[in-house]
């Protein structure tokens, strides 16, 4: 997980460290971005919930990782 500003990235990190359950919701066009400053990586999150548009390639490669996978049907 990346975010644009240094304040920001802080932010987020602290929310991060102090949540018992993380869950990252983003739609699918966020997933490949990239922004200044990494925030954790994605294996730090409990869940990911995204929209069914992501790309079936990246659908694979993140239905291989420590957290739960969900795709939604966007309305």
């Amino acid at each position: 997980m990346t975010t644009p500003t240094e304040d920001k990235a802080g932010l987020k990190q602290e929310i991060i460290a102090n949540a018992q359950r993380k869950v990252l919701l983003a739609d699918s066009s966020k997933y490949g971005a990239h922004s200044l400053f990494n925030v954790v990586p994605l294996e730090r999150f409990n869940d990911v919930i995204t929209d069914v548009n992501l790309p079936p390639s990246a659908q694979v490669e993140l239905k291989g990782r420590a957290f739960a996978l969900t795709l939604v049907q966007p309305e």
